[in-house]
C-alpha cells in the first residue's frame, strides 16, 4: 500500500487523481491526494509527517524540488527539473518522466527523427529538447525571451529561430512542440498544414483550433508522463487502456 501525492499550485482541478486511480492505484487501498500550496517548504514538512512515500510535482516547483532530493535520474541531471521524486531513505530521488510525455505520443506513432521545433524555454521545453535530441531529431528552440532560448539551445546543442522569424521559418520544422502555457503573438497567421502540432499544456490548450497536419492534444503528454510514474512509485504497471479511456472520457 502506498501513499502518494501531487505537490502545486492551484492544482484543485487535476486529473492526475483520476489518472492513477484508473490506473489501479486504489487495488491495494493505496492513496493519492493532492497538496496545493504556494510554497513548496511547507507542501515538503506534509509530505514528510505524513509518511508519504513519494510524489508529482507540477508548477511552479519542478526546479524548485531538487533541494529536497539527493538522488536524481539522469533525466534531471540532463534538464534541471523533476515532475516526480520518491522516497529513497530520508530522503527523495527525483525522476523526469516529461520526458516520457513528450515523446510517447511520437513514439506510439511510429515517429521517425526528424525536425522539431520546440516553443518554450522552461521545464516542459527542457524535457522535450532532451529526449528528441536523444533519439535522433534535429532540434531547435523558439521562446518570447530570446536569451533564455539560447540557454536551452546550447544546453542541448541544438538551433534556435528568433520569435519575429517563427512565420517564415516554421516550414524549416516537421513538428512542433508548444510548452508555453499562454499564446504568443503571430501563431494565428502561421501556416502550420504541413506540420504536427504536440501540446503540453491540457487544461487551456492554446493551439487546439489551428489547422495543422495532425494536432497531439496535452492529454496524450500527461497520460505518456503518467506511465512511468505510476510504476515509479508504485512498482506495479499500470492499466494504461483505461488511463487513456479517463481521459478520453473526461
Amino acid at each position: 500500500m502506498k501513499k502518494l501525492a501531487l505537490i502545486g499550485k492551484d492544482i484543485s482541478h487535476s486529473l492526475s487523481p483520476a489518472l492513477f486511480n484508473a490506473a489501479g492505484l486504489l487495488k491495494d487501498g493505496s492513496g493519492y491526494d493532492l497538496i496545493d500550496s504556494a510554497i513548496l517548504s511547507k507542501a515538503m514538512e506534509f509530505i514528510k509527517t505524513g509518511m508519504y512515500d513519494g510524489a508529482n510535482i507540477t508548477a511552479p516547483f519542478k526546479e524548485e524540488i531538487l533541494a529536497y532530493c539527493n538522488e536524481f535520474d539522469p533525466s534531471v541531471k540532463a534538464t534541471g527539473a523533476s515532475n516526480l521524486i520518491v522516497k529513497s531513505g530520508d530522503s527523495f530521488k527525483a525522476f523526469n518522466t516529461d520526458t516520457f510525455g513528450a515523446y510517447g505520443p511520437f513514439e506510439a506513432r511510429g515517429t521517425k527523427p526528424s525536425r522539431v521545433l520546440i516553443a518554450g524555454a522552461g521545464g516542459a521545453s527542457k524535457a522535450a529538447a532532451y529526449i528528441f535530441s536523444q533519439k535522433g531529431f534535429e532540434i531547435s528552440i523558439v521562446n518570447r525571451n530570446w536569451e533564455k532560448a539560447k540557454e536551452v539551445a546550447q544546453k542541448f546543442n541544438s538551433g534556435t529561430i528568433e520569435l519575429f522569424d517563427l512565420q517564415d521559418k516554421i516550414t524549416q520544422f516537421d513538428i512542433f512542440i508548444y510548452t508555453i502555457p499562454v499564446p504568443i503573438t503571430q501563431l494565428e497567421q502561421i501556416d502550420f498544414q504541413n506540420i504536427i502540432i504536440a501540446e503540453a499544456n491540457y487544461k487551456k490548450p492554446v493551439l487546439d483550433k489551428i489547422k495543422c497536419k495532425e494536432y497531439i492534444n496535452g492529454l496524450e503528454w500527461l497520460v505518456h508522463q503518467a506511465i512511468p510514474g505510476f510504476k515509479l512509485l508504485t512498482g506495479k504497471e499500470p492499466d494504461t487502456k483505461a488511463m487513456f479511456e479517463m481521459v478520453q472520457n473526461g
